[in-house]
């Protein structure tokens, strides 16, 4: 990946989290720009490996599949997010930042539901969890 596109994806990344925290929905134009981004970027970098970006990319509909079957237990939003992810990183990348923030996720949701005396209604958005796997698997 380009380093001033990985940056560029990241601080998008961050919008999207803080916005997920807040109000629990991702603003459709704000996916648009992120969209409009990953493709720019994709022809600035090259298309390389483009059997993993495809298969990346299947990942991401899977997800919108998830999404239908689950009654939005996983939003439309995080299904795009990891679907331009897909895109963008590329299969084994996008595995691995979807992993990393399905453990801290996973952490945080244990430590919340003890806080909170075990309540299973409680939900937690799941994009300032993408954005630190991001991170660390992106720049670490």
């Amino acid at each position: 990946m380009c380093e001033i596109t990985d940056w560029i994806v990241w601080i998008l990344l961050v919008l999207c989290g803080i916005l997920d925290w807040k109000k629990r929905e991702l603003p459709v134009l704000l996916l648009g720009i992120m969209s409009f981004t990953v493709v720019i970027c994709l022809f600035c970098c090259g298309w390389e490996p483009v059997f993993s970006k495809i298969v990346g990319g299947l990942m991401g509909i899977m997800f919108f599949l998830i999404s239908k079957l689950t009654n939005e237990a996983i939003g439309y939003g995080d299904s795009w997010l990891i679907l331009l992810l897909g895109v963008y990183l590329g299969s084994y990348k996008a595995l691995q930042v979807l992993f990393v923030a399905a453990v801290i996720s996973g952490v945080c949701s244990l430590f919340c539901l003890w806080i909170h005396g075990w309540n299973r209604n409680l939900k937690i958005p799941f994009v300032p969890f993408m954005t630190l796997a991001y991170l660390g698997v992106i720049f670490l």
